[in-house]
């Protein structure tokens, strides 16, 4: 199978991941953060191409640090929380946006006592950073670091939408191969692309408004939450 991406033509894997890359047998027999325990519920459930969710509360153990990630992942937040790649600022994730990762160390903080909960897709590293390279030649990292130092991407209704059917539709009994590969590049493509127009912020004030103004808002909703 290939897709268009940015204009050009990427393969897919349909058959499995690159060498170097984690077997999707192997994600999607899932990580369990504690298993039995629902505050901590990271499964894989994708097929050649895995994806799945996290579930997890503040007071779990592992909700700050849960080792490095297995893959090249893009994360939809549904709940608003402070996410630190190693040895970068803090970013406040929300579903306003989509959090990109390269296999690497980071640190997460809770803002509201929902904690975590998000959608996540893993792509091979080969393909990510064909695509990246594709937006924007300059921001691509290499095959181990397919992001870069792309961290974040603004999110769309469109993308976030479809990372939520798509996760309920490889839950499925049948669930179409064929799709997920095709729904999962396309999302990478348009979250790329989005990634790679992202402008840094002439100063560090405007990035620690926008993050405030992101916690202000988590912190509301979580108050109606409450009320209700």
């Amino acid at each position: 199978m290939h897709v268009r991406v940015g204009g050009a033509r990427v393969g897919g894997h349909a058959g499995g991941w690159g060498d170097g890359e984690l077997e999707a047998a192997d994600l999607a027999n899932a990580v369990a953060v504690a298993q039995g325990d629902r505050e901590a519920e990271e499964e894989g459930v994708g097929l050649s191409y895995p994806l799945g969710r996290v579930r997890c509360r503040p007071s779990h153990p592992h909700f700050h640090d849960t080792g490095p990630t297995r893959g090249h992942l893009l994360v939809f937040p549904r709940e608003t929380v402070t996410i630190t790649h190693a040895g970068k600022r803090p970013i406040v994730a929300d579903p306003s946006c989509v959090m990109l990762y390269n296999r690497q160390e980071y640190r997460r903080e809770a803002i509201t006592p929902a904690g975590a909960r998000a959608e996540w897709f893993a792509v091979p590293g080969d393909l990510v950073h064909e695509c990246v390279r594709a937006h924007a030649p300059r921001a691509a990292g290499s095959p181990e670091r397919p992001f870069g130092d792309l961290a974040w991407a603004p999110g769309s209704a469109r993308g976030y939408a479809l990372a939520r059917a798509l996760y309920g539709h490889v839950r499925t009994a049948r669930p179409d191969p064929l799709l997920v590969e095709e729904v999962i590049l396309d999302v990478l493509d348009e979250t790329v692309a989005a990634a790679c127009g992202v402008r840094p912020a002439r100063r560090r004030q405007h990035a620690d408004l926008a993050d405030a103004a992101r916690r202000l808002l988590a912190a509301r909703l979580d108050a109606s939450r409450c009320a209700s």
